[in-house]
């Protein structure tokens, strides 16, 4: 990269280097012509020596700390920028290196505001620091869930720069991430004051610092208004959007909670009030404990014999089990069940099936430590656990050595989700009515019924009876619909809501709306049939862009039934996007099957869709038809670009072959698994104990037990 006098100063005063540091102007060039050999090591010795001959010069300042982060020098350069800061305390390139590390160490919101500091001395143009400093500090606020600020920063990224690739590519996983809530892929549109309103002057300038870089002042402009004019919506909107670009999520709860108070559109109120369950801590459910407790054992394999092969018990392989680093595995594990397993789950009955409600780990002697037995379970069914534990092996088992809390479970997420275990025998079919039926039980009458801190420890049933808790019931209500866009269930929640004697949502006319504007939780909700093709297509693209499962579903089935956007859309890649969102394995093929009869007939490679339903029959353990596809695959698209990779990547996570690329012992074993949708327990899988049911904002995981981190895989649900 050149640099010459014309060139913006490195010094981040926002001049040219002629206007500014032009003494330096040599030493700069030098310094860049060694960046560019790669000789970052010599640059930053140059740079010492410089700074010893000008002292606190801002320029070299600015570079040596770019020097030492680059080189992994983390510590050298905090020291760097606290001294840059000290002796330019308003230069814009000090603040923002300073806004990282506060960000860093004390908190993402201090990290904000120092970064407001550099915007605001920052001048016209944005140095380059600066600049980078908004992506930063944007993947640190995704890091601690303040996914408002984060979009907003890779926003103005954006907008500063439109090309910039990486900060697409970051909005574009946040916003496509099953783990992000959808009422937090999008802000509020930001309101406009009415035009008789006495204060719309100050309002307007206002946003002027809103739609600019300095947030900070928009926020105290918009907070002074709304102390003086606090019957206003459109002030405690916008309020509500800038606070949550700041990172105050308790100050944007506040104004939402004004703003739903305020807001005569009942829907728009909830929405405002769902927001502020989502962001407020003190909305947070009640927990419920998850519990270790450890006892003594005198002879470990009489407690096996007790354990093993019993109908209210269920090995599990040890090999999967997570563990800490350097601690020993135990000898085995079992779930414990609340009922005998049923012989058979042919036309099995929902109230027949058995429920998880505790794991135990059989542990022999170590180096430090006597035989012991650790159940884990939830406080709401440790002793069911325990009578379980206690009817089976008594005899083998000693005294209560410990108990310990593991883990807090909201309420919420326990009355939304379910723990079961299916016969290895029940057809598929049965299981997912069985799915269909478990679900409305959950939605419709446990989640009622379960005692709830946001209404004061009441349930929802007894809320719906208190006008004073209508509209926190309307918001938490709304936020069990949002757990359930995931899964197909259209007209669930409004079931529930009609039983709540609480008016239900009602399908949206799209000519009646403005459908740029309109939430992306409502997208499900528009008549598809009168929407033109340029606004169906529309819809779509923005639905899929943000991960709205439920409205690309809605608004995929609608795309692929109109011949006139055959030749404007993949309508392939459409099938795809449905069998990729289909809980009904069965369904899912047939999806996969149109989608590459769509593909061929328009010539085009179907290797994309012949691998999908390669990797959804190994699930299924179709071994017949995964070893045809396998073949197919291998004849037909072995020499398509990226396809053997992707083969290999499949079967070696599917255990079929091993890191050197050879079939594995397990191999068979994996091809004949019978698996079911995600959530569901595998029939015959070994370790059939997992979590089904709803996946609810705020709660640890969602119901495949995929973790927050996963932010960056968006899909793997």
């Amino acid at each position: 990269m050149s640099i010459d006098s014309y060139s913006p100063c490195p010094c981040g005063s926002g001049k040219k280097i002629k206007f500014c540091c032009v003494d330096l102007m040599p030493e700069l060039e030098k310094v860049q012509r060694m960046l560019d050999g790669q000789q970052r090591h010599a640059a930053l010795d140059h740079i010492e020596k410089l700074l010893v001959q000008h002292p606190g010069r801002a320029a070299l300042l600015a570079y040596k700390v770019t020097l030492q982060s680059d080189l992994g020098m983390v510590e050298q350069a905090r020291q760097t920028i606290d001294e840059f800061v000290r002796l330019h305390p308003t230069n814009a390139v000090a603040l923002a290196n300073h806004a990282i590390v506060l960000a860093g160490d004390t908190s993402p919101a201090a990290g904000v505001d120092r970064l407001q500091d550099a915007l605001e001395h920052a001048g016209k143009e944005i140095p380059l620091p600066v600049y980078e400093s908004l992506g930063a500090l944007a993947q640190l606020l995704v890091l601690e869930g303040h996914f408002q600020a984060a979009r907003a920063h890779l926003t103005l990224q954006l907008r500063l720069h439109s090309g910039d690739q990486e900060a697409l590519a970051l909005l574009a996983r946040m916003s496509a991430s099953p783990q992000m809530p959808l009422l937090l892929k999008e802000d509020l549109p930001m309101a406009e004051a009415p035009a008789d309103a006495p204060w719309r002057a100050e309002f307007n300038a206002a946003l002027e610092f809103a739609g600019g870089v300095r947030w900070r002042e928009a926020e105290r402009r918009l907070a002074a208004l709304a102390q003086r004019h606090p019957q206003a919506p459109a002030i405690w909107q916008d309020l509500a959007i800038v606070r949550g670009w700041l990172a105050n999520e308790a100050g944007e709860v506040e104004a939402l909670r004004k703003l739903a108070a305020l807001t005569t559109p009942r829907e728009e109120a909830a929405e405002a009030e769902a927001v502020a369950q989502l962001l407020d801590p003190a909305a947070a459910d009640d927990v419920v404990d998850e519990l270790r407790v450890t006892y003594e054992v005198g002879d470990v394999d009489a407690l096996l014999t007790a354990l093993n092969g019993k109908d209210r018990t269920l090995r599990l392989p040890v090999e999967g089990l997570p563990r800490e680093e350097g601690t020993v595995p135990p000898r085995a594990a079992y779930w414990l069940l609340d009922q005998p397993m049923p012989t058979t789950g042919v036309d099995i009955k929902l109230d027949a099936v058995p429920n998880l409600i505790g794991n135990v780990l059989v542990f022999g002697r170590e180096t430090d430590r006597p035989p012991r037995v650790e159940l884990q379970a939830l406080r709401t069914d440790l002793s069911a656990a325990q009578t379980v534990l206690g009817q089976l092996a008594a005899s083998a088992l000693g005294q209560q050595t410990g108990e310990e809390v593991i883990e807090h479970v909201p309420s919420s997420q326990l009355a939304l989700n379910w723990h079961w275990r299916l016969p290895d025998d029940t057809p598929r079919e049965h299981v997912q009515q069985l799915v269909i039926r478990k679900r409305r039980d959950v939605v419709l009458n446990r989640w009622p019924k379960t005692p709830n801190k946001l209404f004061g420890g009441r349930t929802p049933e007894a809320a719906a009876a208190d006008p004073a808790e209508r509209l926190k019931l309307l918001g938490a209500i709304l936020l069990v619909d949002l757990a359930l866009e995931s899964q197909a269930a259209p007209g669930l929640v409004n079931e529930l809501r009609a039983r709540l004697a609480l008016p239900t949502l009602q399908e949206i006319d799209p000519t009646q709306v403005d459908l740029r504007r309109l939430p992306l939780l409502r997208l499900s909700r528009v008549q598809v049939q009168k929407l033109g093709d340029d606004d169906l297509l529309m819809l779509y693209r923005r639905a899929q862009f943000a991960g709205a499962r439920g409205a690309v579903r809605k608004l995929a089935s609608a795309l692929i039934a109109r011949p006139s956007l055959d030749a404007k859309v993949d309508k392939a890649a459409v099938y795809g996007s449905l069998a990729s969102l289909e809980d009904d394995s069965a369904k899912a093929l047939e999806y996969l099957g149109q989608a590459r009869s769509t593909a061929q007939a328009a010539g085009k490679s179907c290797a994309r869709w012949d691998l999908s339903e390669f990797a959804l029959r190994i699930q299924r353990g179709d071994e017949r038809e995964a070893s045809e596809l396998l073949r197919h695959i291998q004849t037909r698209h072995a020499d398509e670009p990226g396809v053997g990779q992707m083969l290999m990547q499949m079967l070696y996570e599917a255990g079929i072959i091993g890191a050197d690329g050879r079939p594995t012992a397990a191999a068979a074993s994996a091809a004949s698994a019978k698996t079911q949708p995600p959530g569901i327990v595998v029939p015959g899988a070994a370790a059939a104990a997992t979590s089904s049911g709803i996946w609810t904002p705020g709660s640890e995981a969602p119901a495949d037990g995929a973790k927050k981190s996963a932010l960056w895989t968006p899909g793997m649900d």
